[in-house]
């Protein structure tokens, strides 16, 4: 049964196609152009453009294109966009005749179109994998989850012997207990891979947050709080903030690598502003936690918005 509420956001809605239809249907007259032209034509790569083909998109009443966003979105669903080009250059072969957009005067269309069209299901397709790889359990039978975790203690204590998978020596970077394996339970894999990407690729700078992460007043659990991250990331991914980072950087199907380098950079941002809080104890990582986080999803409103991090220039 409709409440009084339900019939006016349909009025609303219906009001707001109606206009929106009119205004393209000015616009499509006074420039020759239609919407996802005018979005390629009037914006570089990046942010703006690609989030106003996407909306475009899925705001069209056109069949072709609602056919178009259902069948890549089914490849990126599957995870079978890479394999699968020939869909992507037939949906941009399909838009122009739907659009009745003339090949041979506007081939400047087809590059940032068929860009947009990559990252916009590239997105998609990356937090399929991401929630593949976060629904694996750390197993302690399996071979590569052991090595993963056994990098991870001696790039960030290489000087230190590790006296087995079951220890007290993991609280020492910040696990919650003997058997790190319990911390991944929330996000499975994806943090783990996350962590030993961060100690991989930065290593200097990941040993100097855990030193950070050791002082005995502003100290905090580096190996909690990296899983956090991990679940503040996927959360951003997921609610599409980072869209704004990933189409203003990348104009290629996005990696499970792209989102480590976002982690890594969340991190050692995250440790600077804890740094700066000075908090008297653990019990303040909620507040500041959040607090982060806001700023981040501020930073990424911006469409021109990216995240830059030399760790050894730290311009952060």
């Amino acid at each position: 049964m409709f409440s009084p509420f339900d019939s006016i956001l349909a009025f609303k809605t219906a009001i707001y196609f109606f206009l929106r239809s009119l205004l393209k249907g000015f616009l499509r007259r006074a420039t020759g152009l239609c919407e996802l032209q005018r979005l390629c034509y009037a914006n570089n790569i990046g942010a703006k453009r690609t989030k106003g083909v996407e909306k475009s998109i899925l705001l069209s009443r056109c069949p072709v294109l609602k056919r178009i966003n259902t069948q890549l979105d089914a490849l990126a669903e599957a995870d079978e966009l890479a394999n699968n080009w020939s869909t992507v250059e037939e949906a941009v072969e399909a838009t122009m005749v739907a659009k009745q957009i003339n090949k041979s005067i506007h081939e400047a269309f087809i590059q940032p179109y068929r860009i947009c069209l990559v990252q916009i299901y590239g997105y998609r397709q990356l937090i399929v994998r991401l929630d593949q790889i976060r629904g694996i359990a750390f197993d302690h039978n399996n071979e590569v989850h052991l090595v993963l975790l056994k990098n991870l203690w001696k790039l960030l204590c290489p000087d230190t012997e590790l006296e087995g998978m079951i220890s007290k020596q993991w609280t020492d970077i910040g696990f919650q207990g003997q058997d790190p394996s319990t911390d991944f339970r929330g996000m499975g894999l994806l943090s783990l891979e996350n962590l030993v990407f961060f100690a991989t690729v930065y290593t200097d700078h990941a040993r100097n947050i855990l030193s950070h992460s050791l002082h005995p007043i502003h100290g905090y659990p580096f190996a909690a709080v990296g899983i956090n991250i991990t679940h503040m990331a996927l959360s951003l991914i997921k609610a599409g903030y980072l869209k704004t980072h990933l189409y203003n950087v990348e104009s290629r199907i996005y990696t499970v690598e792209d989102f480590h380098k976002i982690y890594s950079y969340l991190f050692a941002s995250f440790d600077k502003l804890w740094i700066r809080s000075k908090p008297n104890s653990v019990m303040e990582f909620s507040h500041i936690r959040d607090k982060f986080e806001a700023a981040v999803v501020k930073k990424l409103q911006f469409e021109d918005a990216v995240f830059r991090w030399d760790p050894y220039l730290e311009t952060i």
